[in-house]
This record gives structure tokens, sequence and C-alpha cells, in this order.
């Protein structure tokens, strides 16, 4: 059940199983692969659920971007609210996940990373 809050920020997407509810921190990762977008979403159980649907990453990215996700590769956006540790070529998550970071994306993502951990001790 989501209160108040958790509703207002809750997104309702149409995915390929259905038209889900979901809150933006809900969702670790959000991974492309052929012509289909993955979104990987740890349950209140702690529990990994994943949908699908047809969409270009970049649509992905303008929905998520506001909600505190960083593109880190051309297939990856990452809830950077999630991110524990950015190494080179690797963030790791929570639910013991590791996201490759591209060369092209690595500025970008440890920048977001510093600017999370940044809020999170404010």
């Amino acid at each position: 059940m989501l209160d108040d809050s958790q509703n207002q920020a809750a997104l309702t997407i149409s995915f390929m199983e259905g038209d889900r509810r979901i809150c933006p921190e809900q969702i670790l990762y959000v991974e492309s692969r052929l012509h289909k977008t993955y979104y990987h979403i740890w349950d209140a159980r702690g529990e990994e659920r994943v949908y699908s649907r047809y969409e270009k990453l970049n649509d992905a990215q303008k929905l998520l971007e506001p909600h505190g996700f960083c593109r880190t590769h051309q297939s990856y956006l990452v809830n950077m609210e999630k991110a524990l540790h950015v190494k080179r070529y690797e963030i790791s998550m929570a639910h013991d996940v590791c996201v490759n970071i591209s060369k092209r994306y690595y500025k970008d993502t440890k920048q977001s990373f510093l600017q999370m951990k940044q809020r999170r001790r404010q």
C-alpha cells in the first residue's frame, strides 16, 4: 500500500505485462536490449520484478531523469539513490547488482553519484 506522498510520485507505465503504478524509487535500473527496455524493480518484499516495454532508452531517460536517474551506458539507466559505490567502469548497487559504466558516461555518472551522496548528508 502506498502512502499519499508515494502516490503523488508514482508513475503509471504501460508494460507488455500490463499497466503498473510504480514509484521511481522502486526501480533499480532500466536496461535496453533489442528495441525493448527492461525495468528492474524491487517490490516491498525485496523480490525482483522485471517489466518490459517497447521504447527507446532515451524516452525512459526523459521520464526518469527528474527522479534521480542517470545514464551510465548506451544500454543502462540507473537510479542513483540505489548506488553504493562507483569505480572505474562499474557501479555497485543495492541487492548485489553491478551495472557497467561506459567511458563515455563515466564523468557524468561519477558527478551524479557525488551529488547524490551530498544530498544524503544534508
